[in-house]
């Protein structure tokens, strides 16, 4: 049911039971529509994990849920596996690649140069 403004005026607005009844169910509507909107009326529009998508979208069967993906994830750090010698640890990359740029190379005329291929491909 709409709500139907009346504007009062000291002294000459008559206050009866339709009106007062009125006021009320506008309220209640008002009321209504406040709690379907549920938490995310008070919630950021935007992309961060607390805020709220713009526009319309779906939460059908094609995402899973908080608890199906926790349920998914609930073993993989526990589960057996090796970080064993087959893999190299941070700090080893790190060492190995540490003067690969810049250590005894040249780029003498072994090398075609960016311009020697572009006219060669052009020709």
């Amino acid at each position: 049911m709409s709500y139907i403004k009346y504007t009062w005026v000291n002294g000459s607005s008559c206050i009866n039971a339709a009106r007062l009844n009125n006021i009320e169910n506008g309220i209640g509507d008002a009321h209504d529509i406040l709690d379907n909107r549920g938490d995310a009326f008070e919630k950021n529009v935007g992309t961060e994990a607390d805020d709220v998508a713009a526009g319309n979208h779906l939460h059908d069967g094609r995402y899973y849920t908080k608890a199906e993906i926790d349920a998914k994830l609930a073993n993989t750090g526990t589960a057996d596996h090796n970080h064993d010698t087959r893999y190299y640890k941070k700090s080893e990359v790190d060492s190995a690649l540490q003067g690969k740029s810049n250590t005894g190379h040249n780029h003498d005329s072994r090398y075609y140069t960016e311009s020697e291929v572009d006219d060669k491909l052009a020709g």
